[in-house]
């Protein structure tokens, strides 16, 4: 073969090979079962074992089950942590010569975010089709659904925008903003009582205010559905005050913000003045896509956003002797 071709074809090499390792932005590490990872340009997710460490770059994207929870850590300075039935997708890593880096994402579900090293970055987004987070508080946490979106801030501060980055307003620690429909506005923010759950701003932004009062008990029980065929997955005092956010068809149960979820109860037992609430079918089920038994590590996470397992055990799986 002659000695150019070979030449040619060696320099080739080379420089895809430099090109792809400048395309690997991040670590992406499993910690828990249920993770896949789709690459840039390919159509086949690839299933990631627990322990497993792979780079994660430009264009990739990946998605956790009902179980699944991996880390991805970009350049020492940022952490992002990403929850079940999640999909999060790196959309730019551009990094100077000094290792300096703009980096955007997307995602669709729930991922915290630790951002320690802001130096590092000159900028550090995540976009969802409702609001951007344009500059990163040190620790917060975006919920991502179909027709909403919110961000909650445990530590620093955040600048968060609508899509159209127009609209901007800064979060500061222990506050909220959110987006409700594709064509509502961002939000003000909300400042929350611990732990700061997306259920609470749900609350806030959407719900009305009740007080239970339930009859010659002391609690009322809190249902995954509105009959009591439901399995029942706690209890709120008497006296307490709830967000309502929906009732059965017969008008006999209330959907309500229950921990860091929803759950239901006992229309009669609930002193309120609540007009036009939405109406939710009987076969609603709440599903609770909670974290299995999780690490220190984890935990240091997840507490600001969703308290600690002795306080929410129906998101905390696992964790009767060993969290």
């Amino acid at each position: 073969m002659n000695k150019w071709v070979i030449l040619a074809g060696v320099i080739c090499l080379i420089i895809a090979i430099s090109q792809a390792q400048t395309d690997y932005a991040a670590l992406l590490r499993v910690d828990n079962a249920g993770v896949q990872i789709l690459r840039a340009n390919t159509q086949e997710w690839i299933p990631l074992p627990v322990g497993a460490e792979a780079p994660f770059g430009v264009g990739d994207t990946i998605r956790t089950d009902f179980f699944g929870r991996a880390w991805i850590t970009f350049l020492d300075g940022a952490t992002v942590f990403v929850l079940p039935t999640t999909d999060l997708s790196l959309s730019q890593f551009e990094a100077d010569g000094e290792g300096i880096a703009k980096v955007s994402m997307s995602q669709q579900g729930r991922v915290i975010y630790e951002v320690t090293n802001p130096d590092l970055f000159t900028e550090f987004r995540v976009v969802s089709p409702h609001l951007h987070v344009i500059s990163p508080a040190e620790h917060f946490a975006v919920q991502v659904t179909e027709s909403a979106s919110s961000v909650v801030v445990a530590s620093g501060e955040a600048v968060v925008t609508d899509e159209t980055e127009n609209t901007r307003t800064q979060v500061r620690v222990g506050e909220s903003v959110g987006v409700r429909g594709i064509d509502d506005n961002l939000s003000a923010p909300i400042r929350l009582d611990y732990p700061t759950t997306f259920s609470q701003l749900d609350g806030k932004l959407e719900g009305c205010v009740g007080v239970v009062q339930a009859q010659n008990r002391p609690n009322l029980n809190v249902r995954v559905g509105p009959n009591e065929n439901y399995d029942v997955i706690g209890t709120i005092q008497t006296g307490s005050p709830v967000f309502l956010m929906g009732v059965s068809p017969n008008g006999e149960r209330y959907r309500v913000v229950y921990e860091s979820n929803f759950g239901w109860i006992l229309a009669l037992e609930v002193r309120n003045t609540c007009d036009n609430l939405p109406v939710y079918g009987y076969n609603t089920l709440e599903r609770q896509y909670g974290v299995i038994a999780p690490s220190d590590d984890e935990l240091r996470l997840l507490i600001p956003f969703f308290g600690r397992p002795e306080e929410d055990d129906w998101f905390y799986y696992g964790c009767e002797e060993d969290c």
